[in-house]
C-alpha cells in the first residue's frame, strides 16, 4: 500500500472546481479509445468525448467568470493566446484543405494557460493520482501476461499501418505486443506516449526516488521499453545532478558503456534484446530512432532543397507518409518559418516567466526535446503536463522555502 502524500493547496470551490474538469478532461485526453484513429474505440464514442470537452470547457469559463481573479502578464497573455494562433495558422496553411487541430483543446489550453499556480498544480497532483493507478494496474497486467496467467484480454490489431502489432486489451490496461516485444501501454495509445509522460512526473519530482511512488514510475517506465524515457531522464540528471569532477567522470563511463557495451549485450530476453538494440548508433543516428520512414527520409530530403524550406508544403501534406510521428514533419507542413512561429513564442513566454526557477527551465527544456520524437505540445494532455509540473515546481520551490524559514525560527 502506497503511503501518498503532496503539498498543501488552499483553493476555493470554484479553483476545485476548475481543477477537477481539468483532471477530466486530462484523463480523456490521454485515454487510448478516444484518441484519433484508435483502434481501442469507437468513431461515436469519440465524438461523445469531444462534446465532453467543449462542456468542460465551457464549465471551466463559467467558473472563471465567477472567480475573476485572473492575473494576465504580458508573458501568461502569450502563453494563452497562442493555441487559438497555432489553431488559426493550421487550419489556414493547409495541404489540399485538410481540417488540422481541435478547437475544444485549443479553448482548454487556453483557459488552463490563464489559472494560478495553485490550480495547475491541483491537476498536475490529481493526474499523477491517476498515473500511479495507471501504473500498478499496468504492472499486474504485464506480469500475468509475461507468465501466462489467467485468459482476460483480446487481442486487437494496432493500427491499419502495422501488420504484425496488435494491443493485449485487459480494457482496464493494454500491452503492445509483436513478435520481438511486448510493452507497456496503461491507458495510452502507444508506449512511448507512456513512457515519456512517465519521465515528466519523475522529472517534476527532481528524480526523487526516495518516494515509493517514483519506483512505481521507474518501473513502469521501463516496461514501456520507451527510449523516451531513458533519454529524458538522462537530460534532466545531466542538466541537475552532474558538476562535480567525479560526477562528470562517473557520467561518461556510464555514457561509454552505453555506447559500447550495453548495445552489444544478450539476455535471452527477446524484449530487453529488441531494446538493447535499439540504443546502438550507426552512420551518425540513432537505430531506436525510428519516428521517421525511409519513404518519409526521402521525401524530407528533398524538401530541404526546395523552395518550399520557408514555409512548408502545408498542414496534413505530411499525413500522406503512414507511419511518422517526430518534428520533421511539423517543419514539412510548415516550414523552418512556420515551426518557429508557432513554438518559439510560446516556449519563449514559459521561459521568462520562469526564468529565476533553474529546475523549471530544466523540466521545460525536457518537454521541448521531447517534441522531436512526440511534436504534439498543442495537444491538450501535453499542454497541460507542460504547464501544470511548471507550477508544481515552482510551488515545491515555496514550499520549501517555507519550511526553511520555520526551522531558521526554530532554530
Amino acid at each position: 500500500m502506497f503511503m501518498y502524500k503532496e503539498m498543501t493547496l488552499k483553493l476555493n470551490i470554484y479553483e476545485r472546481m476548475i481543477s477537477y474538469c481539468y483532471f477530466i478532461a486530462f484523463f480523456f485526453a490521454i485515454y487510448a479509445p478516444a484518441t484519433m484513429g484508435s483502434t481501442l474505440g469507437t468513431e461515436n464514442f469519440r465524438i461523445i468525448v469531444r462534446g465532453l470537452f467543449f462542456l468542460l470547457g465551457g464549465i471551466v469559463a463559467i467558473f472563471c467568470g465567477y472567480y475573476g481573479k485572473l492575473k494576465l502578464s504580458i508573458s501568461k497573455l502569450i502563453i494563452c493566446l497562442w493555441p487559438f494562433v497555432y489553431l488559426i495558422y493550421v487550419r489556414t496553411w493547409t495541404y489540399n484543405g485538410a481540417i488540422i487541430g481541435g478547437t475544444s483543446f485549443a479553448i482548454l489550453a487556453s483557459l488552463f494557460a490563464i489559472q494560478n499556480d495553485n490550480i495547475c498544480t491541483k491537476v498536475f497532483i490529481l493526474s499523477k493520482y491517476l498515473m500511479i493507478v495507471i501504473s500498478i494496474v499496468g504492472i499486474v497486467c504485464f506480469v500475468m501476461y509475461f507468465v501466462g496467467i489467467g485468459k482476460g484480454f483480446s487481442k486487437v490489431h494496432y493500427y491499419a499501418a502495422y501488420d504484425n502489432m496488435y494491443y493485449i486489451n485487459y480494457k482496464i490496461s493494454f500491452l503492445v505486443k509483436n513478435p520481438l516485444y511486448t510493452r507497456l501501454c496503461g491507458l495510452f495509445n502507444e508506449p512511448g506516449w507512456m513512457g515519456t509522460f512517465l519521465a515528466f512526473y519523475l522529472c517534476a519530482d527532481d528524480l526523487n526516488l526516495k518516494k515509493k511512488t517514483n519506483w512505481l514510475f521507474t518501473i513502469a517506465g521501463i516496461l514501456t521499453f520507451s527510449l523516451a524515457f531513458v533519454f529524458i531522464i538522462a537530460i534532466y540528471y545531466l542538466g541537475r545532478y552532474v558538476k562535480t569532477y567525479k560526477q562528470k567522470t562517473i557520467f561518461v563511463v556510464v555514457a561509454l558503456l552505453y555506447f559500447f557495451v550495453l548495445p552489444q549485450a544478450h539476455t535471452g530476453i527477446r524484449s530487453v534484446d529488441y531494446i538493447l538494440s535499439r540504443m546502438v548508433f550507426s552512420e551518425g543516428r540513432l537505430i531506436g530512432d525510428n519516428r521517421t520512414t525511409a519513404q518519409f527520409d526521402a521525401v524530407f530530403k528533398s524538401f530541404l532543397q526546395s523552395e518550399n524550406l520557408l514555409f512548408g508544403m502545408g498542414g496534413g501534406y505530411s499525413d500522406r507518409i503512414k507511419g511518422v510521428l517526430s518534428i520533421k514533419d511539423n517543419i514539412l507542413d510548415y516550414g523552418v518559418m512556420g515551426v518557429c512561429f508557432l513554438y518559439v513564442p510560446l516556449f519563449g513566454a514559459i521561459w521568462h516567466r520562469i526564468r529565476l526557477n533553474y529546475r523549471a527551465k530544466l523540466y521545460l527544456i525536457c518537454i521541448m526535446v521531447s517534441m522531436y520524437q512526440r511534436p504534439m505540445i498543442y495537444e491538450l494532455s501535453n499542454f497541460v503536463i507542460m504547464l501544470a509540473g511548471i507550477s508544481y515546481i515552482v510551488n515545491f520551490n515555496k514550499e520549501l522555502g517555507k519550511t526553511n524559514e520555520m526551522s531558521n525560527k526554530e532554530s
